[in-house]
């Protein structure tokens, strides 16, 4: 259970960072996206409000530069004017940025209208404009914008989701182990009691420090395994004393299951036929009986399902011995075949006993049959 406990809760966290990130780098997206649209309106905005400002007869007029410098004051942005071959007449940023203007100069759309420059390797956002003269172009207006208000977006934001991650981990963790305490916990302590119970140990004495929790639940299992244990000291008891009257009873008894295997072999047959158990127990009848009548009577059990009662004449040792044999098949409630029982009597005495009867009937009749014929004649 701590296992899967662990695992539960180690999917669950990686699946809230891999959420949290998906997030941040939507909203990272969707801040760029925003980001670029209200620059992009502004840098048009202050872009007509410079060219309505500029002398567009002379760019490299003093008038000029000083708006440019003013520009970079109040707009918090650099700002470069250009001729028609892209040389910087005036301009409040870096000579870096003659390169993007260069480029910028070959884009056909920015003969007409503004175009937009976006300058990852220097972290710059670019807004052309041509300034015209007559309709035509005299020059082109630049303006140059920093990345750093949104790179600085960009670090809280994803400062603030690890922030919230790292919350929600910490409140993961905490009810979690809560609910673990609470609800997991007790099915750990039930689950060890229960393979106490299904390793036979109902000994509620043995494990009842993992009973610490009052849980209802745990009450019952500690009840379960005191009623177990009185179900089995009373099983053992009764078993006991079957096992008991079964090996002392005056008759021998074999038990074999509907397979053909004998799985109790009494002591009065043991006395009986003179045998040891192990001949027989666990073991075919048709090999572990030597004399074929009895394998003929278990024989014609398992064929017809109904009771057998023979008197067999049995050699055991040295001598001939008398013995009343009864099979009775086993069926369950349904009918369904569980094997058979023998039940052997000896009746060798009783057999004796008749003989000598016979015997002293014939002796008498005899011994009285002489002196009547005498008289008679």
């Amino acid at each position: 259970m701590s296992k899967i406990r662990t695992r539960l809760f180690s999917g669950l966290i990686f699946l809230l960072f891999i959420v949290f990130v998906a997030l941040g780098l939507f909203l990272d997206h969707m801040f760029h996206v925003f980001y670029e649209t209200k620059l992009t309106e502004r840098m048009e905005k202050e872009s007509s409000f410079l060219l309505s400002s500029m002398n567009g007869d002379d760019l490299k007029a003093k008038q000029n530069k000083e708006i440019l410098n003013q520009a970079k004051q109040h707009f918090d942005m650099n700002a470069s004017i250009v001729d028609l071959k892209g040389k910087i007449i005036h301009t409040t940023g870096q000579a870096e940025q003659k390169a993007v203007i260069q480029n910028t100069l070959n884009n056909e759309r920015l003969q007409t209208k503004g175009v937009v420059i976006d300058d990852e390797k220097d972290a710059l956002f670019h807004y052309a404009v041509p300034v015209l003269k007559q309709n035509e172009p005299a020059g082109y207006l630049f303006l140059h914008a920093s990345y750093e208000p949104l790179n600085e977006i960009d670090g809280q934001l994803w400062l603030a989701l690890a922030f919230c991650l790292g919350s929600a981990i910490i409140i993961i963790v905490f009810f979690g182990y809560r609910m673990s305490m609470k609800y997991v916990k007790p099915i750990d302590y039930a689950t060890k009691v229960a393979k106490q119970l299904e390793r036979g140990n109902y000994d509620t004495n043995n494990y009842e420090e993992l009973m610490i929790e009052t849980s209802e639940l745990n009450t019952s299992m500690k009840r379960l395994a005191e009623s177990l244990q009185e179900m089995t000291s009373a099983g053992e008891m009764q078993r006991d004393r079957l096992q008991t009257v079964i090996e002392n009873i005056g008759a021998g008894i074999i038990l074999i299951d509907k397979m053909g295997y004998i799985h109790l072999v009494n002591r009065t047959f043991r006395k009986q036929f003179k045998v040891q158990k192990h001949i027989y127990m666990h073991k075919l009848y048709h090999e572990a009986f030597t004399h074929e009548e009895i394998i003929e009577l278990i024989d014609e059990i398992f064929m017809t399902e109904t009771k057998v009662r023979k008197f067999l004449r049995l050699a055991v040792d040295i001598e001939r011995r008398y013995f009343q044999v009864d099979g009775v098949p086993i069926l369950s409630t349904d009918d369904e075949w569980k094997g058979i029982v023998l039940v052997f009597h000896d009746v060798t005495e009783t057999k004796q006993l008749e003989q000598m009867r016979k015997d002293f009937v014939a002796n008498v009749s005899h011994e009285l049959e002489t002196p009547i014929t005498s008289i008679k004649g």
